[in-house]
């Protein structure tokens, strides 16, 4: 709970509260601009609030920049803090003598836990900026109650209610599949729109249907076929490989015979050499009667006749080498065909281009289809997803409001007793009515929405209420008696303003004058001066 507030700028510079009920008062004329509303923002501020800072400058311009020290204490330990308004998104936290820097958000997770909220509830500021009801924040129609700022949308007051009440773990892992389904739809879209996929009408889809049927059953005979080929693929090579590989041997027997030709006649060529004459000076040594030259006569006539079969030799040499090329030629032609037959038995390129272009295709119109299915689908499932979360939703805004009603019909009864109508809050899922019935008249309708923050008091982890005189400025006084009765035995803080004790009963004013953590006057306003005063002073 806040336990005080120390403000220099004040005109009581410190201020105490208690749990309950804490009341600033105001004169007995009921003199406006003096403070008060002022004041309440001021501990709104203190609660992580930021309307000070917008809906009070002219506090600001007119006093300058505040410093305000505060203390909250949990659990019977206490927790001082400061915060000013120069530097609104930061607070400090005292330790000993020690000051450490919090971000503003981390000091609303702070007080939130502390409260006991949980990551189920909706955050602290959500739930306590629609009950701090002060002048400027036009939170305090009676007819919207619920309303954190003019016109905020009915699906983050549905979010707040479920959130309050504990009940959104029943819808949350709906709002998981609804974001998921969101997402993916979002996903879709951009594929469609960045060209990856081409979008298609209803016409478009089925005709992409029949096309991807006629690809597959393109697809299917073609399988058919190869399946029949792979079947026959020996047969296909005996018989057009066959006859090559014949011939392929035949002149591989005409090279062997020929090859073997040619070496014999190199042999010869080498045997028909002279001999030279310097081996008959080798005879003479061993034969010294020998006839030189007689040798070389012989010798000469050998060299006539050798010369003749060397010639001829060559002449066959040539041949037999002529032969070989043409043969070698042969054989290559007959290798190349016989790779040729094999490159289309095994690579059919007539049919491998085919299915490789129907392939292609089908990828295309099944990404259409699929693109398209998927979208139905997706759409189909966010369809399913909203009647389920719209049908829970409505089960648990139909508990809540029961509860509420409850709670309304009894500080219905407390503050005007049981024979006037009691207001009934009713929700659907599209928009809430806070119906007064025919006991609508402005001050019965304040009193109504006074009823509903009680009731949201005691029925959520709301912490506190703020109620600004402007609430109970058209409500009568026996029945603002019995709202002050019954925010004085409340377990939680409450802050109010009031003007004119005197017109209550003497035990009204002594709960008023209890509860007082400030009293101002035009004599004494909150902030020391009134800046709404003209001077006489030229």
């Amino acid at each position: 709970m806040l336990k005080n507030i120390y403000c220099e700028k004040l005109i009581r510079k410190e201020l105490i509260f208690k749990n309950g009920l804490n009341a600033i008062l105001g004169p007995k004329n009921g003199a406006n601009s003096i403070g008060k509303s002022s004041v309440l923002m001021l501990i709104d501020y203190v609660f992580g609030g930021d309307d000070f800072i917008t809906l009070c400058k002219d506090v600001i311009s007119q006093v300058g920049h505040l410093n305000i020290e505060f203390t909250f204490e949990f659990d019977g330990k206490s927790y001082h803090f400061i915060r000013n308004t120069e530097t609104n998104n930061s607070v400090f936290f005292r330790n000993n003598e020690e000051k450490l820097e919090w971000s503003i958000e981390d000091f609303r997770i702070f007080l939130a836990q502390k409260y006991g909220f949980s990551s189920n509830d909706p955050s602290l500021r959500n739930l306590v900026s629609r009950f701090t009801r002060i002048w400027g924040k036009d939170n305090y129609n009676p007819n919207k109650p619920l309303l954190r700022y003019s016109g905020e949308g009915y699906a983050s007051i549905k979010e707040f209610l479920i959130k309050s009440f504990g009940y959104y773990n029943l819808i949350e892992e709906i709002e998981k599949k609804k974001a998921e389904n969101e997402v993916n739809r979002k996903n879709i879209d951009i594929a469609f729109k960045q060209g990856f996929v081409k979008k298609v009408n209803l016409k478009e889809y089925r005709q992409a249907k029949q096309d991807l049927n006629v690809i597959d059953n393109k697809i299917d005979t073609i399988k058919k076929d190869l399946d029949l080929f792979a079947a026959n693929i020996k047969a296909i090579l005996d018989e057009k490989s066959l006859s090559l590989a014949i011939e392929k041997d035949k002149y591989l027997k005409q090279k062997y015979s020929l090859e073997s030709k040619l070496f014999r006649i190199e042999e010869n060529i080498s045997d028909t050499k002279p001999i030279p004459k310097r081996y008959f000076s080798k005879v003479v040594d061993f034969f010294p009667t020998v006839n030189i030259d007689k040798l070389n006569e012989v010798e000469g006539f050998h060299l006539s006749i050798s010369k003749i079969l060397s010639d001829e030799l060559k002449k066959e040499k040539e041949r037999l080498i002529f032969q070989l090329n043409e043969i070698d030629a042969e054989i290559s032609i007959i290798d190349l065909k016989i790779k040729e037959i094999a490159a289309s038995v095994d690579r059919p390129d007539e049919i491998i281009d085919e299915v490789l272009s129907l392939s292609i295709k089908k990828k295309e119109v099944e990404d259409t289809v699929n693109y398209r299915e998927r979208q139905d689908a997706l759409k189909q499932t966010s369809s399913t997803i909203k009647v389920e979360l719209k049908e829970k939703t409505e089960e648990i805004l139909s508990k809540i409001s029961k509860l509420l009603n409850e709670n309304l019909k009894l500080y219905n009864t407390k503050f005007y007793g049981s024979d006037r109508i009691p207001p009934q809050i009713i929700f659907s899922d599209t928009n809430y009515i806070f119906e007064h019935h025919s006991d609508s008249g402005t001050g019965k309708s304040y009193a109504n929405m006074l009823a509903l923050d009680v009731s949201f008091l005691h029925t959520t982890k709301l912490p506190i209420a703020i109620e600004d005189s402007i609430v109970f400025k058209n409500v009568e006084v026996a029945a603002i008696e019995k709202i002050v009765n019954t925010l004085n035995t409340i377990d939680k803080q409450v802050f109010i303003s009031l003007d004119q004790l005197n017109i209550y009963s003497e035990k009204t004013r002594s709960t008023l004058r209890k509860a007082s953590f400030m009293r101002i006057s035009r004599k004494y306003p909150a902030f020391k001066v009134s800046w709404n005063i003209q001077s006489n002073n030229k």
